[in-house]
């Protein structure tokens, strides 16, 4: 059988495309996906996974390779100097929290850059999409109807040019990448010379695998050690100080041997090559925009930053998950163009305070002394608070718009949603609800599910918290009629108080719920009698909170043609 034409062409395979890609596919939209390299990315670099992505990857159906893999962060231990083998102090980066009904995954993981990319492109092998390697974008030109692009793949010492037609071009191809510059985008903010960091992995015999481990002496020369899931005695290596970066960049053993006048150890044995090695100069930039006409920029392509908290690779990919299912309803007919403007509008806030909180954090790590504060992780970092309140599709009838409008400078910290705090808005993310027990005639399953068993990337939820089947109901009704079929998916939750007898039935939706611990009341702020439809958009976020088919119909009118 022949593939169908692809639809999207993402250039950059790094976590970003690959998620993309990811989930253009669960949409069933044809995709390329090239990396101008020959074989993909070596080594750790970005490891850290937050919480808000490993949701992103239970919704892309990822996640259960990715914490087989991964590790969860062990704690940082500094060490004593002289001597260097004393510790000074140990704390944990992010204390290890018990999860909880609204948030399954109050934990990060550890996972090096090239093992989830390895993880990501076989969940997209298994959907019929392989990476092209060794091809790279040349250059594009776009119109009203499509995007025109040049492609150059390196084959057996060949380099075969082809044009490739397209409804829509994104580049994930990175800070130096051709989309953004041919765009004209302008790439806004500073670069840091006095601030040099060299990274690399390399292998070291005689540290433990259950420590970060730092070093910093007088003349505020730093050595951190970071242990990875390989659990192989490779460590990633980040260091700093008034050296000449570019000589030890090139010359390992020369690098080695400041390590050790730096640590003041001679126990260590150092493998004799690092796996790659890096001189890395904190460039604080982004983008005006996310994109123009039919072509895109995500990740580093549209943002680059310091690596202190663990931000870049979430953002990047969460930019993705933003944009790939707008992309997916306008391929299919089902949106309009204009839709994809909110992509910039939603993910620019997001990123602007995102670069302030990693500036904050480099300013204090390359501080004098040890700064503990600068290694604390958690809290606004797990981007869980990450937010679109602001954004032009979401309706909330519970919200004024003055209420709105004080939350645009809030993108990254509003509080999570769920044991007794702040209610949840449209543009939060959707919190999970566990125990509910199906009550659909065609159901014959009495196991409690939750909300992130329902949730996909393919269609809105329609959750619909009701007592009366008659008004659930109607809701299933109108959403059948009036919208694209599969485009939602209709829940009734019912509260756990209704004392239902086995004759009585949900009718239309495609599943309903008893709400036995009033998990799904609570984190959406229900209360048991009235009626409220919350609608969790493909991404995750809650689109929409009214009562009535009014509410549904102003919402969908800015998603649907």
């Amino acid at each position: 059988m022949t593939a169908a034409p692809a639809e999207v062409l993402i250039a950059g395979a790094g976590p970003a495309g690959l998620v993309l890609a990811l989930t253009l596919a669960h949409n069933g939209i044809p995709v390329r996906i090239i990396d101008k390299l020959a074989t993909p990315h070596v080594g750790q670099k970005g490891a850290g996974i937050q919480p808000r992505s490993l949701e992103v990857y239970k919704f892309l159906d990822v996640l259960p390779d990715i914490l087989w893999e991964g590790r969860y962060s062990p704690p940082m231990r500094v060490y004593k100097l002289p001597g260097g083998t004393e510790p000074l102090k140990t704390w944990y980066l992010a204390e290890h929290s018990e999860p909880k009904p609204p948030t399954p995954y109050l934990n990060g993981i550890m996972l090096g850059q090239d093992h989830l990319e390895s993880i990501l492109r076989d969940h997209l092998a298994r959907r019929g999409c392989h990476v092209e390697m060794a091809t790279e974008l040349l250059d594009f030109e776009q119109d009203s109807e499509k995007v025109v692009a040049r492609i150059q793949k390196k084959a057996d010492g060949n380099d075969l040019v082809e044009t490739v037609n397209v409804k829509f071009l994104v580049g994930t191809d990175g800070a130096k990448g051709i989309v953004r510059k041919q765009l004209g985008l302008k790439f806004l903010g500073e670069t840091r010379d006095d601030t040099h960091i060299l990274i690399g992995d390399i292998q070291i015999h005689g540290l433990d695998n259950d420590h970060w481990h730092m070093w910093k002496n007088e003349k505020d020369e730093q050595v951190l050690l970071r242990p990875t899931e390989r659990f192989d005695n490779v460590f990633t290596l980040m260091c700093g100080g008034d050296i000449d970066h570019a000589k030890m960049a090139s010359d390992p053993k020369a690098l080695i041997q400041w390590i050790k006048s730096v640590i003041q150890r001679d126990d260590l044995k150092f493998g004799g090559s690092f796996t790659w090695l890096s001189d890395f100069r904190p460039n604080i930039r982004m983008v005006d925009t996310f994109g123009k006409g039919r072509v895109f920029v995500a990740g580093d392509a549209a943002h680059v930053h310091s690596p202190t908290g663990g931000q870049g690779m979430n953002s990047s990919i969460q930019d993705c998950f933003n944009l790939g299912w707008k992309l997916a309803l306008v391929c299919k007919g089902l949106s309009p163009l204009k839709l994809l403007t909110t992509y910039t509008e939603e993910r620019l806030p997001v990123i602007q305070e995102m670069l302030q909180v990693t500036t904050k954090l480099l300013n204090k790590t390359v501080g004098q002394g040890v700064d503990q504060s600068a290694w604390k992780r958690g809290g606004a970092l797990n981007q869980l608070g990450v937010n679109y309140r602001w954004s032009s599709i979401v309706l909330d009838e519970r919200t004024s718009v003055k209420e709105v409008a004080q939350t645009v400078q809030a993108a990254y910290g509003q509080v999570v949603a769920g044991d007794g705090v702040e209610v949840i808005r449209a543009g939060d993310r959707a919190p999970d609800a566990p125990g509910l027990i199906s009550r659909f005639p065609k159901s014959s399953s009495e196991h409690p599910t939750s909300l992130f068993q329902i949730f996909k990337p393919t269609f809105h939820t329609a959750l619909i918290f009701t007592r009366h089947p008659e008004k659930a109901a109607a809701i299933a009704q109108f959403l059948q009629q009036a919208l694209p079929p599969n485009s939602v998916y209709a829940v009734a939750i019912a509260p756990g108080t209704s004392g239902y007898g086995p004759h009585v039935h949900f009718e239309a939706v495609d599943s309903a719920f008893i709400d036995v611990h009033g998990y799904a009341y609570k984190h959406y702020g229900v209360e048991s009698e009235e009626m409220t439809v919350v609608l969790v958009r493909p991404d995750g976020v809650v689109g929409a909170v009214v009562s009535s088919t009014d509410g549904l119909e102003r919402y969908f009118q800015n998603i649907f043609v």
